[in-house]
């Protein structure tokens, strides 16, 4: 038997609470809105942009305006991935939205492998795999231009994750970190960390956040990290009318680092992936990934910094040799 009692790692501050946003599209007068209600509380998340929003234009203006918070690859047009038997639909004829028939795909005038397609919500850009996966490469090398090559490490599919198995297992080809297929579920999963980092969604919708929020807060620590997360446009608060709802959200959780763990979605992942490399034996606590890890011996709060050992014994930490 053990003669240390050690805890399971903890997120920074000695808390296993996690909250982030993950806000899709990048329209840059709401997502200011939406930054100027959270940032003042130290609420850090991740705004999924298509590159074809960046311009050189605007570069620095979206630079400043994202600067300490994550970007994400939300995929250059924003397309629905279109499967291959619905070519039969496609016609050459102009679009105009006023009398276009809802049953036909339409090309669009001026950006080959783009096209017009009607979903439930109106005509939506669309694509067919090679162009949509073509896109998320254009995407990426786009924001990469604006925030630095190894910066942009995730994908949220627009529209959700489509029904493309190939299209699927390419955009993991290409070496996303993670990948948000979309969609709400709630508390289903305990606020559990997302086992499948290329299949995971928000738990916590702009529509509905108070509710949400106030079952979090009361959440009790059953000894595992939690995950909490938004997932909205920054233009739902305004059709929703609901800017306060976000304001709750960001009192209720932002400026208590003891409290909540708040950061965009590559650091929490990447934090909970490092705390399963931990080494832990009667003798010792071995940190051989690139993270610091927060945890506990004998009721003692201890910070297992990267790439050392700490002593159980004389509670002291050894850097590796690496």
């Amino acid at each position: 038997m053990s003669k240390h009692e050690v805890s399971k790692p903890y997120f920074p501050g000695f808390t296993r609470k996690s909250v982030t946003f993950s806000i899709d599209d990048g329209n840059l007068v709401l997502d200011r809105k939406f930054i100027s209600i959270v940032a003042p509380y130290g609420i850090k998340g991740t705004f999924n942009l298509c590159g074809n929003n960046m311009t050189t234009e605007n570069r620095e203006e979206v630079i400043a305006l994202y600067r300490g918070f994550e970007v994400s690859n939300h995929c250059a047009y924003h397309p629905y991935c279109l499967e291959e038997e619905m070519r039969e639909r496609i016609v050459e004829e102009p679009f105009v939205e006023e009398n276009a028939d809802p049953d036909k795909i339409y090309p669009y005038a001026k950006i080959p492998g783009l096209y017009h397609i009607h979903l439930p919500k109106g005509w939506r850009n669309a694509a067919f795999v090679d162009d949509y996966l073509r896109f998320a490469e254009e995407g990426q090398r786009t924001l990469e231009n604006v925030f630095g090559v190894g910066n942009i490490q995730g994908f949220e599919w627009p529209f959700g994750k489509q029904k493309s198995v190939e299209c699927y297992e390419r955009l993991i080809a290409m070496g996303f970190v993670y990948i948000r297929i979309g969609g709400n579920v709630l508390d289903t999963t305990g606020y559990a960390i997302p086992e499948d980092w290329y299949n995971w969604t928000f738990n916590a919708t702009g529509f509905a956040i108070r509710g949400q929020v106030e079952t979090y807060a009361n959440y009790p620590d059953d000894g595992e990290l939690k995950f909490f997360c938004i997932g909205a446009h920054s233009i739902d608060f305004l059709h929703n009318n609901n800017f306060s709802d976000l304001e709750f959200f960001a009192q209720t959780f932002g400026n208590k680092p003891d409290l909540y763990y708040c950061a965009g979605i590559y650091d929490i992942f990447t934090y909970c992936n490092a705390t399963k490399a931990l080494v832990i034996t009667d003798n010792f606590i071995e940190n051989p990934s690139d993270r610091d890890i927060y945890i506990k011996v004998d009721g003692e709060k201890f910070i297992v910094r990267s790439h050392t050992k700490l002593d159980l014994e004389t509670k002291t930490l050894v850097f590796l040799n690496i």
